[in-house]
């Protein structure tokens, strides 16, 4: 069997121009009023009891903003805000980044921490062949603000691309991972030609000392 070349990505602020989809999505349901104040209350609620004990719980798994909203009318919402959204959330070059690595041959891979309820909407979801994102908990067809399965974040997303290597039969040393926080290292050291993209202060340190190609800010 012929060894694969993955080329795999991280979401937010590698591919988007904010830091978080999901938090330009919230800004989109706050502006047009499609959060509740109990809601907003709870989500608040939650960040302050969870901050000091887990800073990733408090903030990256909070999902309380969705809590008991209908599944059918947040699809809605999203689809409304990447009609109004949608191109402006990608960087500049992202999707001739994508598809150069595609007309390669690569295997394309996206993981990312991101609801993916919003992942599946965007416009470079298409040119991708395996995703892996958040899904979010729901009962009787409402959402129960929690996490459903593994949250795509720090060595979770090392220990899938591991496992997904395998299975690939990938050709680990000839593949790329491109990425942009230090949460990422661990991934991006699995693959032969890690990215560091608009990299935050730990991942910048990392990668002068290992000489990985850097895409400034």
């Amino acid at each position: 069997m012929t060894s694969r070349i993955l080329s795999v990505f991280d979401l937010d602020g590698t591919l988007t121009a904010g830091r978080s989809v999901e938090n330009a999505f919230i800004k989109y349901l706050v502006k047009t009023r499609r959060i509740s104040t109990e809601n907003m209350l709870q989500t608040l609620i939650f960040y302050l009891k969870n901050i000091l004990r887990d800073p990733v719980e408090a903030v990256k798994r909070n999902k309380i903003y969705l809590k008991g909203m209908r599944v059918r009318e947040v699809a809605e919402w999203i689809s409304e805000f990447m009609d109004s959204h949608g191109n402006r959330l990608l960087l500049p070059g992202a999707v001739d980044l994508i598809s150069g690595h595609g007309t390669l041959g690569h295997t394309l891979i996206l993981i990312t921490g991101a609801p993916e309820i919003i992942v599946e909407k965007l416009p470079i979801r298409k040119f991708f062949d395996i995703v892996y994102a958040t899904r979010l908990e729901t009962y009787n067809h409402r959402y129960s603000g929690r996490i459903d399965g593994p949250h795509y974040y720090g060595k979770i997303k090392a220990e899938l691309v591991k496992r997904l290597s395998g299975e690939l039969n990938a050709a680990m040393e000839s593949s790329y991972c491109y990425a942009d926080s230090r949460e990422d290292i661990a991934m991006m050291s699995l693959l032969g030609h890690p990215v560091a993209v608009r990299p935050d202060r730990e991942l910048q340190r990392v990668a002068e000392k290992s000489h990985w190609k850097i895409i400034p800010a």
